[in-house]
């Protein structure tokens, strides 16, 4: 009885599933969009500077993501930890393992900080000989790892608000970030008269770092004023090993996660660039899209692992079942409108990048094959996010694995053999296609084994 009190007092037990999922998922993905918005407005002004700048910040987006997704996989640790403890009441307990987690999150930001200063320039040799190439993407990167305690500690500080369930807070420090940053980047990216130089492609990564600082700033500001959850008194602190153990224990398995994708633009950014640098810039700008255009299926997903994993808790299959239903509806729309932008209008989604002939030679195609990702994603992401909610995040990280490493790799590199770069393209939708596949197969085991022992 006591639990369907509970239940009666939580709108995820009750409200109606698809307004649930709207409600829960807007404020996230606005807050996303204007995240990815930035990365877009960086590529949008860089793009004056030429292409060679555009295939250097490619290069190093797979940096910066492999960075966010390490900050990003601790702070969900030490968020599971903090939580924990204030679900019991032990208030002095979850400050240690909030102070714990910070301890982590700076531990990790030294060593991209010493990575920065010595192997940015060896990372870029290993993936291209172009020496001006070279020469951007190392002068924008060290900037960029070098100033990541702001990454690091927006990400950990932004996750021990979470914890206390300050999202509206979050939502003002990613969004204060990312503005600043998009004020700050035409200002120092071509100067301005009489007060500052124009700083090219050093002033975009400035921007970034100076966005990042401010955010981290602030959430440290907010945590102090409104989290009065937990305290942050340094002193007499030690780590405690215990809760180290405990917080990477969820944490690395996160972060591993969120690597993948990483990794396999690595790889397959090596593929590109022994094509030419103009396929190579072509290929960021639409990494940097994609990741825009993703932003609301991300804000589902995310309310998506809430939602069931809140009635799997309750044992209302219904409402399980409903909530999966209901994110098909939402993701496949929203994606299904993107591909047709992107299938009917890829010289207009170019256009702001001020492309050359050569360039939009290789663009219209990667647009016009890879659209159809978009419209296969919406499964196997949702798949994902209920195998998260119903407490198996293997099988969440076995479709990630198999989209991105096993299949899309190799039938890249594959592809390639032919010597025709537009072929290369075709292994976003098959692999695509064959995490659908797989992604059911193991929806339907799960709904053997867990969803069917559900009464209601």
């Amino acid at each position: 009885m006591g639990s369907d009190v509970y239940a009666d007092e939580n709108k995820m037990g009750v409200m109606p599933v698809g307004k649930l999922l709207f409600t829960m998922a807007a404020p996230l993905t606005v807050s996303l969009m204007v995240q990815a918005l930035y990365n877009v407005i960086d590529s949008l002004f860089l793009s004056h500077l030429g292409e060679n700048v555009l295939a250097a910040i490619s290069l190093a987006a797979t940096v910066q993501n492999f960075m966010s997704s390490m900050a990003a996989g601790l702070g969900v640790g030490a968020n599971a930890l903090v939580t924990s403890y204030l679900g019991k009441r032990d208030r002095e307990k979850a400050s240690e393992a909030a102070l714990c987690g910070i301890w982590i999150e700076f531990v990790c930001m030294l060593f991209f900080f010493f990575a920065g200063l010595f192997l940015v320039k060896q990372y870029f040799l290993f993936q291209t000989d172009h020496p001006e190439i070279v020469g951007y993407g190392t002068a924008y990167l060290r900037i960029c790892m070098a100033g990541s305690l702001g990454m690091f500690g927006e990400i950990i500080f932004e996750r021990l608000l979470q914890s206390a369930g300050k999202t509206v807070c979050t939502m003002i420090t990613q969004g204060t970030g990312a503005v600043v940053n998009i004020l700050l980047d035409a200002a120092l990216i071509f100067g301005v008269p009489g007060i500052l130089p124009a700083m090219g492609i050093r002033g975009a990564a400035a921007a970034t770092v100076c966005g990042q600082w401010i955010a981290m700033g602030l959430a440290l500001w907010l945590n102090v004023r409104e989290n009065r959850e937990l305290s942050f008194r340094l002193k007499g602190f030690r780590p405690s090993h215990d809760m180290t153990a405990a917080i990477l224990r969820v944490g690395i398995p996160s972060a591993v996660a969120g690597s993948v994708g990483s990794f396999m633009f690595f790889l397959l950014n090596r593929l590109i660039a022994s094509f030419s640098t103009t396929a190579l810039a072509v290929f960021g700008i639409y990494n940097r899209l994609q990741h825009f255009i993703l932003t609301p299926m991300i804000g589902i997903t995310n309310s998506v692992v809430s939602v069931s994993a809140y009635n799997y808790g309750a044992r209302k299959k219904k409402r399980i079942t409903d909530t999966f239903r209901w994110g098909m509806i939402y993701g496949s729309v929203m994606m299904t409108f993107a591909a047709f932008c992107f299938l009917l209008f890829p010289e207009a989604i170019m256009a702001p990048f001020h492309p050359t002939e050569e360039m939009l030679a290789v663009g219209i195609p990667i647009f016009r094959i890879v659209e159809f990702t978009f419209v296969f994603s919406p499964l196997s992401m949702i798949n994902c996010s209920l195998f998260q909610g119903l407490g198996n995040g293997g099988y969440s990280l076995v479709v990630t694995v198999a989209r991105q490493i096993l299949i899309r790799v190799p039938l890249a590199y594959l592809f390639a053999l032919s010597g025709d770069l537009s072929l290369v393209w075709y292994c976003w939708p098959v692999s695509e296609v064959c995490s659908d596949l797989i992604s059911l197969a193991l929806l339907r085991r799960m709904y053997k084994k867990v969803l069917c022992a559900q009464k209601t």
